[in-house]
C-alpha cells in the first residue's frame, strides 16, 4: 500500500516541476486550464507556476504522511486507506479551487500593470507576481 502512495506522490511532484519551471505551453491536456489562463499566455505561465507549488507540496505530503504513519497499528487497515483517500480527494478539490483563484488574481494583476495612466489609475506596478 505504501508503494501506491509513493507513486502517487511522485506523480504529483513530476507533474508540478515542469509547470514550476514554466516549461509547459498552453494546451488542452496539462496544466491549469481555465478561461483566464487559456486567454492569455502570461496568465498561463504565472498561474501554473503558482499553482504548481501547491501540487508539489501535495505530492510531498502524499509521500511523507503515510510513511510517517507506517508504524501505527491502523496503517495497513482498510479504514486508513479510506481516510487517507478521502483526505487526498479533499486536498485535490482545494487545489482546483485555489487554481481558479490564482488565475483570477494573476489576470487582475496583469491588467492593473497594463492600465494606461490616462484612466486616473495609479501607474504603480503591483508587487512582483512571484511573491506568492
Amino acid at each position: 500500500m505504501i508503494l501506491l502512495f509513493w507513486l502517487l506522490g511522485l506523480l504529483f511532484i513530476g507533474l508540478a516541476i515542469p509547470l514550476l519551471r514554466r516549461r509547459v505551453r498552453p494546451n488542452a491536456l496539462y496544466g491549469l486550464r481555465v478561461q483566464e489562463t487559456l486567454e492569455n499566455e502570461e496568465v498561463w505561465y504565472e498561474a501554473n507556476a503558482r499553482s504548481a507549488r501547491d501540487l508539489l507540496w501535495i505530492g510531498v505530503a502524499t509521500i511523507v504522511v503515510p510513511t510517517l504513519l507506517m508504524g501505527t497499528p491502523w496503517f495497513g487497515s482498510d479504514s486508513f486507506f479510506l481516510v487517507f483517500c478521502i483526505c487526498l480527494v479533499a486536498v485535490v478539490l482545494w487545489y482546483a479551487a485555489r487554481g481558479f483563484r490564482i488565475a483570477r488574481e494573476v489576470k487582475r494583476d496583469l491588467n492593473l500593470r497594463k492600465k494606461p495612466e490616462s484612466t486616473g489609475q495609479s501607474s504603480e506596478i503591483p508587487p512582483d507576481l512571484n511573491s506568492q
